[in-house]
């Protein structure tokens, strides 16, 4: 089992998407970009829709506390 599995891909967005995106971009490592790429791929699959940081934060910490 990889990460890609068992962690949520929004949590990799801790700053939000178009912000993730953008510093991955600029790290210029074969890691960033496929990581990059994984974002890129599950935005087009529509696991980003209605993504928003502070609720999904809220959420999380909703369920930990």
């Amino acid at each position: 089992m990889d990460a890609a599995c068992s962690i949520d891909v929004q949590l990799l967005c801790g700053r939000g998407l178009a912000e993730t995106k953008a510093y991955l971009s600029l790290l210029r490592t074969p890691e960033a970009e496929a990581a990059r790429q994984r974002l890129l791929e599950c935005e087009a699959a529509g696991d980003f829709e209605g993504f928003r940081v502070d609720e999904y934060s809220a959420q999380y910490a909703d369920y930990y506390e």
